[in-house]
């Protein structure tokens, strides 16, 4: 029975308007500060250049577990991202490359963490995605080498680590990770080394 707004005798009864409920009020988007790029300081071209020599990058969703193999070795770059750059100049063609890294810990996803070559420029990859290790404590002893040696032309070129979405999403720039709904591993590299028969140069190092 629908309520009664007027019983008045002789007035005829109306049905009360029903409450009305204010629409709910819009999300707002969530508000992420771009973290700004390592710019390597000054340094003379050289033959040998390394990334991290003192401090490791952590690559991922931040989210690492208690039980991760390298949950206590946090003193890290205040990088954050899933996809790292390590970005480095070629000033000479035919220059000769040979690429190590010195420390991985905490791969455990094989075909999701992975290693490749970007030629800044072009916007291409130069060289096979290859699949990150997962190492052995003993293993670690020698530096992980990806490629044989290789050539080069000048040119601007980034070292390319990255841990993908394990459920396959493509990652919005910008946005942060949602660990209610996306996974990624999350895993340690240092001691980016490029050694060159010819000069080459450290730039910046950022992260997506």
């Amino acid at each position: 029975k629908d309520p009664i707004v007027s019983t008045t005798p002789g007035l005829p009864t109306t049905p009360a308007v029903p409450p009305t409920t204010p629409p709910p009020l819009a999300q707002e988007p969530p508000v992420v500060t771009p973290i700004p790029p390592v710019i390597i300081p000054p340094i003379p071209p050289s033959k040998d250049i390394e990334f991290g020599s003192d401090k490791i990058f952590r690559i991922g969703d931040g989210f690492a577990y208690k039980t991760s193999a390298c949950v206590g070795e946090v003193n890290a770059f205040a990088l954050s991202g899933t996809t790292y750059y390590f970005q480095f100049q070629v000033y000479e063609d035919n220059t000769q490359i040979n690429l190590s890294i010195g420390r991985i810990c905490g791969v455990d996803q094989m075909g999701k963490d992975t290693f490749s070559l970007l030629n800044v420029g072009s916007k291409a990859m130069i060289l096979e995605e290859k699949d990150l290790p997962k190492l052995s404590s003993v293993e670690q002893a020698n530096p992980w080498v990806p490629y044989s040696s290789f050539v080069l032309a000048k040119g601007i070129y980034s070292v390319v680590i990255q841990s993908k979405n394990m459920y396959g999403h493509a990652k919005v720039p910008g946005v942060p990770p949602d660990p209610s709904k996306d996974e990624y591993d999350d895993f340690l590299v240092g001691n980016i080394r490029i050694k060159a028969n010819k000069n080459v140069r450290a730039e910046k190092i950022y992260a997506e």
